[in-house]
């Protein structure tokens, strides 16, 4: 017998084919199932699938007494009431570190901008007034 998974909304890139081979999966909509669905669909799911977006506290679980597994689909956890989870034997998982190269490489291609800006005399600290930001790195080429 498949473990029963509910999926609170569709994940960005879909659910992968292993998971569905391996898994009874309800919900996943577009836009999330409100609550009274998510127990009424999900009050036999083990695990429950969530975002960063969808908070996971002892209301939500009241309804879903056979989640054992709240797997978060993001990098923090900010939205699951951790202390409730423990008090239930329920385990936690998410994505840690899944951006942190990303972010290295993007504070490295800033540095490396302003250095070159700088070596240019066109340099400055701060976007020029005028609404410019930062991200369309149209101030690097001043």
């Amino acid at each position: 017998m498949k473990p029963t998974v509910f999926a609170v909304r569709a994940l960005p890139g879909g659910v992968p084919a292993e998971v569905t081979a391996r898994a009874e999966l309800r919900g996943g909509e577009a836009k999330p199932a409100p609550r009274e669905r998510i127990h009424a669909e999900g009050v036999e799911a083990g695990i429950l699938v969530v975002t960063y977006l969808d908070r996971v506290d002892d209301a939500l679980l009241d309804g879903l007494p056979n989640v054992r597994l709240v797997a978060s689909y993001g990098v923090g956890v900010n939205h699951v009431d951790l202390p409730a989870m423990a008090r239930r034997g329920v385990v936690v998982t998410n994505t840690p570190d899944v951006l942190t190269d990303a972010t290295a490489d993007l504070a490295m291609a800033l540095l490396l901008a302003q250095r070159a800006a700088s070596a240019r005399g066109t340099g400055s600290s701060a976007p020029a007034a005028g609404g410019t930001q930062v991200r369309s790195f149209s101030w690097v080429a001043r």
